[in-house]
């Protein structure tokens, strides 16, 4: 009762609506049920005339019954014409009460079977208009029954019989006695009738809010499963899909309806019998947690992890299992890099520091061979392995430089550059450098200043290892061009270098930046690694296409924002 309070304060136009369309459907009921009773006693009094083979002329309970299905018809024009059903209630059961009245009075009156049919017009009151309405037609029905029964006594009303049969000696004792019982009878009914029925309405008002609130909270728990960002399916005990939310069929890459009704078996790849052993597991467990490397719809791998729990009915048996699962893929493969890179940092601060052991005995050993070369009188071919051994002395002194300045770089200076004057001054050592050639031709294409804030020996490295190598690949002398520009949006920078050079397959393309791979004689790779490195520790991306005999383009991408990783 209070829900259904609270429901019509919180909008009372709502549930007087409500209200009137309820009473409306009932009245549409009367008017069926009405017609099916009267038909139902039209069939009644012919069953008992031809059983008794007593075919009585009662012509006039003929006539009242016929007369109520055009009363019918205007009920119901009235119900589908009309306004106010509260009103066309009172009329359609008041006219009920009238016609009992003439039932009463041709079936005999003082001696009538037919004075409790007067209980239907209550009861149909107590269902419509409740107790107040139901307690009005039980009065106005214990007014035309006792006026009725006191006229025909006193004489005022002839009494009536289809035989011309003499009036039944009654005694006035008696007539006040079924007048004052009827009386009682209607009111009692009145009374018990309208409290079942304001119950029911009770009843039906608050199962209306909970109903709403079963909505509301279906509507929640819907929104809920189809936003999570997890996916979430549940099965039979068989372990056959019954449900799965969106964000599961989008990390399986399926459809919600190619899956319903599919094995998980044979989705997850587990081996036969494994839903047999996890059901004993989550009857012991709330949660049982595993991982699994499953097939996506689309035909690639991925790793999910699994949390199952069984699915129990409002008794608390189970009837299925949940299954609530993510996408681990990304996780494992950054872990797996973590992995890879703790590694890689402690070989190469164990090899910096080899690397710095090696290069101390090489400066004495060169520096004793040059002592040697000045003091000793040698032959032309001593002279020559002399400079051999200097050549490769300094060559391995500077494939050290390079290595310690990748495994251990030096700590950046952060200023603002302008990358177009750096791009300048690397092109103006360039020419000055005995590799390049007249064959040899660097073209700088950049319309404006290009202020970035970043370390300028970092990118002077940049810039001079990346043009040296395409001079490299150039041998026989050829064209690089060099582009800086702003990509759509003007956020960043993109530095493009492109040489019409020796090109590189695919596969080699694909391996530059990495440390000791390089495609030319004596090199040792480290000069793009340390790009590489440069380039991603400003947040960078750098791409390389290239195809043989046909030259290498080198891209690298820049947001103007990011501060580099020191």
């Amino acid at each position: 009762m209070a829900d259904e309070i609270e429901l019509r304060q919180a909008d009372p136009e709502a549930a007087a609506g409500s209200d009137e369309q309820s009473l409306r459907r009932k009245l549409f009921w009367m008017i069926v049920i009405r017609a099916l009773i009267i038909t139902t006693l039209f069939g009644s009094l012919l069953l008992v005339q031809f059983i008794g083979n007593e075919l009585i002329s009662i012509a006039p309970l003929y006539y009242m019954l016929a007369a109520v299905y055009p009363l019918t018809l205007l009920y119901y024009f009235c119900y589908r014409r009309l306004g106010n059903p509260r009103a066309q209630a009172y009329l359609q059961i008041v006219g009920d009460m009238l016609f009992l009245t003439g039932l009463v009075y041709f079936s005999g009156g003082l001696v009538s079977p037919f004075y409790f049919l007067y209980i239907i017009p209550i009861i149909a009151a107590s269902i419509t208009l409740y107790r107040k309405g139901s307690l009005i037609i039980a009065a106005l029905s214990g007014i035309l029954y006792g006026v009725l029964v006191d006229l025909m006594y006193y004489g005022v009303i002839p009494f009536y019989s289809a035989q011309q049969a003499p009036p039944p000696a009654v005694s006035l004792g008696v007539v006040y006695y079924n007048v004052f019982s009827s009386l009682f009878g209607f009111f009692a009914a009145a009374l018990l009738s309208s409290y079942l029925s304001e119950s029911l309405k009770r009843t039906g008002a608050q199962l209306e809010v909970k109903l709403g609130d079963l909505a509301d909270l279906q509507a929640i728990h819907r929104d809920i499963v189809d936003n999570m960002a997890s996916g979430l399916l549940s099965t039979d005990l068989r372990a056959t899909i019954t449900t799965i939310n969106p964000a599961g069929a989008k990390i399986l890459r399926c459809d919600e309806a190619d899956l319903r009704g599919k094995d998980l078996a044979t989705i997850l790849g587990v081996p036969p019998g494994f839903f047999d052993r996890l059901y004993p597991d989550l009857l012991e467990k709330r949660v049982v947690r595993f991982e699994r490397e499953v097939a996506r719809g689309d035909g690639g791998r991925l790793i999910v992890g699994v949390a199952a729990s069984l699915l129990r009915a409002r008794g608390g048996e189970p009837v299925g299992f949940v299954f609530n699962f993510l996408d681990l893929t990304d996780v494992r493969r950054l872990e797996q890099e973590v992995r890879i890179k703790d590694r890689l940092a402690a070989v190469g601060e164990m090899a910096a520091g080899i690397a710095h052991e090696i290069r101390n005995p090489l400066a004495s050993i060169s520096g004793s061979l040059q002592v040697l070369g000045e003091e000793l009188e040698l032959t032309a071919e001593q002279q020559y392995l002399m400079e051999i051994v200097m050549r490769e002395s300094g060559r391995l002194d500077k494939t050290i430089d390079d290595f310690l300045e990748f495994a251990r770089p030096s700590q950046v200076v952060m200023e603002e550059i302008d990358l177009v004057e750096l791009a300048r001054e690397t092109v103006s050592l360039l020419n000055n450098s005995h590799e390049l050639t007249d064959a040899h031709h660097v073209v700088l294409k950049a319309a404006a200043g290009a202020p970035f804030v970043a370390d300028r020996r970092q990118w002077a490295q940049v810039f001079w290892n990346i043009m040296k190598n395409a001079i490299k690949a150039m041998p026989v002398g050829g064209t690089l061009t060099i582009e800086i520009a702003r990509p759509d949006g003007g956020t960043g920078y993109a530095l493009s270098f492109r040489d019409t050079g020796v090109g590189m397959s695919e596969s080699e393309a694909q391996r530059v930046g990495q440390p000791f791979f390089s495609g030319f004689q004596r090199g040792t790779g480290l000069g793009m690694a340390i790009v590489q490195r440069i380039v991603k520790d400003y947040d960078g991306k750098l791409s390389v296409r290239s195809r043989k005999g046909e030259g290498t383009e080198i891209e690298i991408l820049l947001a103007r924002e990011v501060e580099p990783v020191v």
